[in-house]
């Protein structure tokens, strides 16, 4: 996955921060704009490896770890330091609403997914097209 490096000149405030204007609703605007720093912010480290995926799928759940981890204190819940997993899962990011959230950020440019996997998504995609038109 790369950022476009529109991104660098045209979304990042005075205070290096992402902003994205016109991403609705609210509630997705926020969780988008997370992983956006998120990606930024992983790549700008000078040790992080870049997210190793061979699907979208597995990009999904990389990114979804990483952003509970960063934002809903996962690692909290997992040492049971103030709740336990059942209580942190009724609270955390819907792992759906982080999904949505990549969507928008590839439908919109802001990243790429790797050439192998976008044209194995867009394969994908268009066999399901097919075989729901079929019935």
């Amino acid at each position: 996955m790369r950022i476009n490096s529109e991104v660098y000149q045209k979304r990042i405030d005075a205070f290096g921060e992402i902003r994205i204007p016109n991403c609705e609703p609210q509630q997705l605007k926020v969780v988008t704009e997370r992983l956006m720093q998120m990606i930024i912010d992983r790549e700008k480290e000078l040790d992080a490896t870049p997210y190793q995926y061979n699907t979208v799928t597995e990009l999904d759940k990389l990114l979804t770890v990483d952003y509970w981890e960063r934002y809903d204190n996962l690692l909290d819940c997992l040492g049971k330091i103030t709740y336990g997993f059942k209580e942190w899962y009724t609270i955390a990011t819907d792992a759906s609403l982080i999904e949505r959230g990549r969507r928008w950020l590839i439908a919109h440019r802001y990243i790429f997914l790797k050439q192998g996997v976008a044209d194995r998504a867009q394969e994908a995609g268009e066999n399901f097209s097919r075989a729901v038109k079929q019935k």
